[in-house]
């Protein structure tokens, strides 16, 4: 291996380490991408179509949960809307309440004073 890359160094080669690992070891179906130096298959693997096949169904499983998500943000948004129209209305119904108190408030208090006899 070390003779190959001299002597593609010496002929102005770049050295391909792949290329002299293959030359030297040939290539064999046992290798795994990714995993450095050694024999390396020509075949397709199977495992990397059941892998680009799992990925295709979490693909398509997020997309499925954004769209999921997107409608829940949306209930949400409509929960709160509805909320703030609520509290806005109770906060007029408790106004409105304390405004009654007052005004029945004040008119015993004229009421009492207009009519100091009662019979």
């Amino acid at each position: 291996m070390e003779k190959c890359r001299i002597d593609a160094e010496t002929r102005g080669e770049a050295v391909d380490v792949d290329k002299i690992v293959d030359d030297v070891l040939w290539k064999r179906s046992s290798y795994v991408a990714g995993l450095g130096y050694g024999p390396k298959s020509n075949k397709s693997s199977s495992g990397m179509r059941i892998l680009q096949e799992t990925l295709k169904d979490k693909d398509k499983e997020c997309a499925e949960l954004r769209e999921e998500r997107a409608a829940l943000m949306e209930e949400m948004n409509a929960m709160k809307s509805t909320l703030a129209e609520h509290t806005r209305l109770f906060e007029k119904l408790v106004q409105s309440q304390n405004l009654n108190s007052r005004m029945v408030t004040e008119g015993e208090r004229a009421n009492d004073a207009t009519c100091s006899f009662r019979f």
